[in-house]
C-alpha cells in the first residue's frame, strides 16, 4: 500500500515523442480559484497551463487555526 499521493510532472512530457494524447484539449473543471461565464471548467491542453499535477487519495474538512 502506497501513500495515498503523487506529483506527476508534466514538463518532461513536453518533449517526449508520440505525447499527442497527453497535449489533446481535454476538459478541465476548476475548483476554488478561477471561473468564466459563471462555470469553473475549461478546455485546455494540461502540460502548457500546469507544471504538474498532484493526486491525493483521501483529504478531511480544514480546521481553523489559533
Amino acid at each position: 500500500m502506497g501513500s495515498g499521493q503523487l506529483f506527476l510532472d508534466l514538463q518532461p512530457a513536453l518533449a517526449l515523442k508520440n505525447n499527442e494524447w497527453l497535449l489533446q484539449p481535454r476538459p478541465v473543471r476548476f475548483v476554488g480559484y478561477a471561473s468564466s461565464d459563471c462555470d469553473f471548467g475549461a478546455v485546455m491542453s494540461v502540460p502548457y497551463q500546469f507544471d504538474g499535477l498532484f493526486f491525493v487519495d483521501r483529504t478531511r474538512a480544514s480546521k481553523m487555526l489559533r
